[in-house]
């Protein structure tokens, strides 16, 4: 099966991507895969601090607790999106058992800015300050690592999704079938 792992840094568009590709590819998300990880084990954590602390054990951890949700849609799709890989040890562990094609999205602090400041999730420190740890905490996974090598990398600055859309579907229609 192949994955298309999607990556970028907070609010740089890889939620639209992934609502874009949603209607051709399954997805895994690892955020829900953690979250449900969290429940079963019945962890007093939020999901930040779990993330955190796992991958300090385990920096491939998530990738592997991915796996039998894989290993499911591999039987009825040839292609499946990996919503919010964060270390490249994830993508090691994803390319043991898939061809993985690495797809970062990117955008400006600038604009990731603007954008978390609009979205108003729950655990979204609004302040500037928040913003600035939050990317720290996500690079001190191996962020960075995963979006420097990137297999492709789609500009999200503009405000205009249709051509993000198009943008996206260009790219990947050059490595899969839309």
């Amino acid at each position: 099966m192949k994955l298309f792992c999607i990556t970028g840094m907070p609010c740089a568009g890889k939620t639209t991507a992934i609502k874009i590709l949603s209607g051709k590819f399954p997805v895994v998300s690892m955020g829900d895969v953690i979250r449900r990880d969290i429940k079963e084990k019945n962890i007093d954590k939020d999901m930040r601090e779990y993330s955190t602390e796992i991958r300090k054990k385990d920096k491939s951890y998530v990738a592997k607790i991915c796996i039998p949700e894989l290993t499911e849609i591999a039987k009825i799709s040839k292609t499946c999106i990996v919503d919010g890989v964060r270390n490249y040890e994830e993508v090691e562990e994803f390319r043991k058992f898939y061809d993985v094609v690495l797809l970062a999205i990117h955008a400006s602090p600038k604009k990731r800015y603007e954008r978390f400041t609009n979205r108003k999730r729950p655990d979204d420190n609004l302040t500037y300050d928040g913003f600035i740890n939050r990317d720290i905490s996500e690079l001190s996974w191996g962020l960075g690592n995963v979006i420097a090598l990137s297999d492709l990398i789609i500009s999200n600055e503009e405000d205009d999704v249709n051509k993000f859309k198009e943008n996206l579907t260009a790219k990947i229609s050059r490595i899969e079938k839309l």
